[in-house]
């Protein structure tokens, strides 16, 4: 399944359904939202929140894109979409809760081998689970406003490395294939990784 078509499949249904609930009660709460944290980047959401304050349900897409200012030039982008659920043990502020959600994350870099300047792309695709902490705060007139951290927990990592050339004497080159195992084994790692989870800010509004 294409990363894509995983939006689609997470997104939509959580849409519809976020939608729709409020239709069963007057005291339920629905809303979006705005997010800033790490490594999600800036994001925008759909909250839903039950009745009874003990439960929230979400989804967002967030993302970011970076590149550096010095040789060799690289470029690195990081794109999510994820689905959440939150427990309010005391109906308050403070809650526990989990992300489940799909991650791609693209490097480019640029390098010059054997007097030719080339540009090699690497995709790692991954799924992920996100175990967590925050508090959330629902104010009378509508705001919303709050913070969490956690734990990225990266599983099935896939990459892929777009070769930059079709020169075999580069493609044989012992310090190109070094470097290509080097960046090929760190993808693998990053994919697989765990991750500490943070989101600074946490602003929307509830209706």
């Amino acid at each position: 399944m294409t990363f894509q078509a995983c939006r689609l499949s997470l997104f939509l249904p959580l849409t519809v359904f976020l939608f729709t609930v409020s239709a069963f009660g007057q005291d339920e709460q629905y809303g979006f939202h705005f997010s800033a944290g790490f490594p999600s980047g800036y994001g925008a959401g759909l909250d839903y929140q039950t009745a009874d304050l003990q439960w929230g349900f979400g989804a967002e897409v967030s993302g970011f894109s970076l590149k550096s200012g010095t040789a060799p030039e690289v470029k690195a982008a990081l794109s999510q979409i994820k689905i959440s659920g939150r427990y309010h043990p005391w109906a308050g502020s403070f809650y526990t809760g989990l992300h489940l959600g799909a991650q791609t994350t693209t490097f480019e870099g640029t390098d010059t081998y054997l007097g030719q300047k080339l540009t090699a792309k690497m995709e790692i695709k991954n799924n992920f689970l996100t175990p967590h902490i925050g508090w959330q705060w629902i104010f009378d007139s509508g705001i919303l406003l709050g913070f969490e951290l956690g734990a990225q927990v990266n599983t099935g990592a896939k990459t892929n490395l777009t070769e930059p050339t079709t020169n075999t004497l580069i493609l044989e080159d012992a310090s190109y294939k070094e470097d290509k195992k080097k960046i090929e084994d760190e993808a693998k790692k990053f994919g697989e990784s765990t991750l500490p989870h943070l989101i600074l800010l946490r602003l929307g509004y509830m209706f």
